[in-house]
């Protein structure tokens, strides 16, 4: 076994490349095979030139440039099926995307689920597809992190745009920072390496980031959040009718000659309600400073919101609790007096009572029911003692 020397060692990587061979990883791959192999070979026997030539035509008889041409069509057929399923991925997200936005804009059922596997697959399929074949085309480290920008950037605006629209938390901060990757990092970094005519080269990544934006700007037309008027409305609605159960209740208060059991069952709900109400603020809106209803958090649609109303029966508040301290009063009210009638006890046809009050129903939704059981309760009392 001989070592071949370095000289040699260039000789040999010099007759690969004239020969055909064109990828870096190739030439390596095979410089290395057949350096090994002839190592393995007497020198001695046969001098380098003769040993070289017929290590060569065991390994590829038909010359390096058949395994450069192999290697080619086998990258090719790589590249085609990952640039297809790319292209799979980004139709089928963008039109669940767009499908999406129109079914929330028409209030139609499995909207939010429309829009979140569209996302996903746009975020989970579709951009890292795009980036892997944008790296694969650019060998500069300028051109690399612009691509992995446009990647966050785009990543970022898609679920923030997703988040923003179902209400949920941190959608416009992350809306924020995508665009400001794009704007700040991407673009110009984009503009410095294309040129003067950057738009007529427009990078697939940047075809990506465009199309995201064009989607994202249609959900921000279609489905735009309502106008601060309305919403400061429907906060002056419920302000109003929990003014109204303040006064009320003091009214009540003191029309109350003795403590009864009817009083007593009715106090233990009222209480309950305005302990559920707090829970509920607090838990789907982590910002909120006194638990109430504001401009930020009126249309909140959280899954933790039915988790608590209708599913959750552990030590917190919830809405089984709920309903036991509601039959409660209303037995106990209709031991008193049977000729009251009451909306507390309404369900629809094929709901329970939780179904049917609490149901899918965004914050506003829930809070001013709630308000609405404590100011029917309070009238409830008052009726019944007024009735003696």
């Amino acid at each position: 076994m001989s070592a071949l020397t370095q000289f040699q060692i260039e000789l040999i990587r010099g007759d690969i490349r004239q020969n055909g061979v064109e990828l870096l990883d190739l030439e390596e791959d095979l410089l290395d095979h057949i350096c090994c192999t002839m190592e393995e070979e007497d020198l001695k026997v046969l001098s380098f030139e003769e040993l070289y030539q017929n290590i060569k035509k065991k390994i590829c008889p038909n010359g390096y440039r058949e395994i450069q041409e192999a290697t080619n069509y086998l990258i090719t057929q790589k590249y085609f099926k990952m640039k297809k399923s790319m292209n799979v991925l980004g139709t089928t997200g963008s039109a669940l995307l767009l499908v999406g936005s129109i079914m929330k804009l028409l209030r139609l059922v499995a909207s939010n689920e429309m829009l979140v596997l569209g996302a996903a697959l746009i975020v989970f399929g579709y951009l890292p597809l795009m980036l892997i074949l944008s790296l694969k085309q650019t060998d500069s480290a300028m051109g690399k992190f612009r691509n992995i920008s446009g990647y966050a950037g785009a990543n970022l605006v898609v679920i923030g745009i997703v988040l923003h629209v179902l209400h949920w938390s941190y959608g416009k901060e992350l809306l924020i920072a995508g665009f400001l990757i794009f704007l700040i990092i991407f673009v110009p970094l984009f503009f410095r390496s294309v040129g003067k005519d950057a738009m007529m080269k427009v990078q697939p990544v940047t075809l990506s980031v465009l199309l995201i934006a064009i989607v994202s700007s249609l959900f921000a037309f279609s489905l735009r959040r309502p106008s601060t008027a309305y919403i400061n409305s429907l906060l002056a609605i419920n302000s109003n009718m929990e003014k109204a159960y303040d006064l009320k209740y003091d009214r009540l208060i003191k029309t109350r000659n003795a403590k009864s059991e009817l009083s007593e069952v009715s106090s233990n709900t009222l209480n309950y309600i305005d302990e559920l109400k707090r829970h509920l603020v607090s838990t789907v809106d982590e910002k909120s400073i006194d638990d109430k209803l504001n401009i930020y958090n009126i249309f909140i649609f959280d899954t933790q919101l039915n988790d608590i109303l209708m599913y959750n029966n552990g030590s917190s508040p919830n809405g089984k609790k709920l309903e036991n301290h509601v039959q409660k009063f209303v037995s106990t009210l209709q031991n008193q007096n049977p000729e009251l009638m009451t909306i507390l006890s309404n369900r629809d046809e094929g709901k329970t009572w939780l179904e049917t009050h609490f149901m899918d129903k965004p914050l506003y939704g829930v809070y001013t029911t709630l308000t609405n059981f404590q100011l029917e309760i309070v009238s409830l009392e008052m009726e019944a003692i007024n009735s003696k």
